[in-house]
């Protein structure tokens, strides 16, 4: 088979699956998927609130993903939304008369306008919010409430819609249909922006930004597990100690062993295997052109065979995360396997829910190339400064400052000065870019079905 990029990330992900998940089984159910290898994972311990700690686990938790494709690209829709929107479209067997039939579809065709409604006004009012220039240190819920009546008019629309839906439903169905009225009930309180049980404050601040600089935010309740914040602090605690009597974590990469492994093994059927939503190139450059951004790619191929990666970490281990009891439906797909006709077609796919996140931290990467590909990269990266100083760039995923003030809430990034090159040896190595923040590896997803 043909070197890509694919290749490479597939051998990547049977080595976390062989030295880091071995407890998993991978198949039709279990896969694994491959975010940027310098995705920020989830803050905890030492001076990071809980509100930052939880947003990370929304974050990496809350995503539906894509059941063939092994790169890790949420989908517009969470888990939590997307049940909602799963139960409201679930058809009962029924004996009812046509005109009771006739009236529950027509409250459904009524329930669904009005949440898409909802969902695209919620949407308008988070992007005001952030605009906002005082925003910050009011949370979404209030805000809206003082600042955007068409949230609170689309919230009351969709609720009357959904009440409306149930009546009929319970007309034809009786007590039986409560249950599925609990379940939804749960899902909305859970998808509401103040605080309950089914809730939980989230804030994107990073560890040393200014106070109040992003707002908190309320989001659907994840559980990870419980040791997760100490496994934080021991590997923080060993960092600061120059503790080097602990064995680093590892994990190497090369393009000659790419036919050893295969895709199905961490849970994929190769002739499906659709690596158009990610597998991002190799290397590629991204600066300011007269009119629009523009990109330059180096990717790998056959001559590049000589190619290594060999990515070191203080540590990494795998850790559940689960959606709240208060608020979970279970598997609804087994539970409720009949939609309506009209339902949208992603309702019927499967739905691929994050289980497992595996973690690293002080993550460090090496990257051999053959000559070629060495100097293609430093070329096009002197060609992207020399036309824009605040490109920026990725390689293997991992995101490069080139000159400008490059920051965000959920990567890390390096500075291309960091980044130290050998042209004798045609190397890179690219250095932790944050001792506070873990980095996430990669994603175990279960499918629903």
């Amino acid at each position: 088979m043909p070197l890509t990029e694919a290749e490479l990330w597939k051998v990547y992900a049977n080595k976390i699956k062989d030295d880091y998940l071995q407890q998993s089984d991978f198949g039709s159910q279990n896969k694994i998927f491959i975010p940027p290898i310098n995705s920020q994972a989830v803050l905890a311990s030492g001076p990071i609130k809980q509100s930052q700690t939880n947003f990370g686990v929304f974050r990496a938790s809350d995503p539906l993903l894509k059941v063939d494709n092994p790169s890790f690209t949420p989908s517009n829709d969470g888990y939590a939304q997307k049940c909602l929107n799963y139960l409201r479209a679930v058809q009962l067997d029924t004996d009812a008369s046509a005109g009771l039939v006739q009236n529950r579809d027509a409250a459904y065709q009524r329930l669904t306008a009005a949440s898409e409604r909802f969902q695209a006004v919620a949407e308008k009012a988070r992007a005001a919010w952030q605009d906002e220039f005082d925003y910050p240190g009011t949370p979404l819920y209030q805000w809206t409430m003082q600042n955007y009546p068409m949230y609170m008019v689309a919230d009351h629309e969709q609720k009357a819609a959904s009440a409306e839906f149930d009546q009929v439903m319970y007309n034809i169905h009786g007590p039986n249909y409560m249950t599925l009225v609990k379940m939804k009930q749960n899902l909305q309180l859970a998808l509401e922006q103040q605080p309950s049980p089914f809730t939980m404050v989230v804030n994107a601040a990073l560890p040393d930004a200014a106070e109040n600089t992003v707002a908190d935010e309320y989001r659907p309740k994840y559980d990870i597990d419980a040791g997760y914040a100490k496994q934080v602090e021991a590997w923080i605690d060993q960092a600061v100690d120059g503790d080097d009597q602990h064995e680093k974590a590892s994990i190497v990469i090369s393009a000659s062993e790419t036919s050893d492994y295969d895709w199905h093994s961490v849970g994929f059927d190769e002739s499906k295997i659709d690596a158009s939503g990610g597998f991002w190139p190799f290397f590629r450059v991204e600066y300011a052109g007269s009119h629009m951004n523009r990109y330059d790619d180096v990717k790998v191929d056959e001559s590049s065979s000589s190619l290594s990666v060999k990515i070191l970490a203080d540590g990494i281990s795998s850790f559940a995360v689960t959606p709240s009891s208060t608020w979970n439906p279970g598997n609804i797909k087994q539970t409720y396997p009949n939609l309506y006709k009209s339902a949208s077609q992603q309702l019927w796919d499967p739905m691929v829910q994050v289980s497992k996140i595996v973690v690293g931290y002080n993550v460090r990467i090496e990257i051999s190339l053959d000559s070629d590909t060495y100097n293609s990269i430093t070329s096009k990266v002197d060609t992207a400064l020399s036309r824009d100083a605040s490109a920026s760039a990725t390689l293997f995923g991992c995101r490069l400052n080139l000159g400008g003030s490059y920051n965000d809430s959920e990567s890390n990034f390096t500075n291309w000065s960091d980044v130290k090159k050998d042209g004798d040896s045609n190397t890179f190595v690219i250095s932790a870019s944050n001792n506070t923040i873990p980095v996430l590896l990669a994603v175990v997803g279960t499918v629903l079905s």
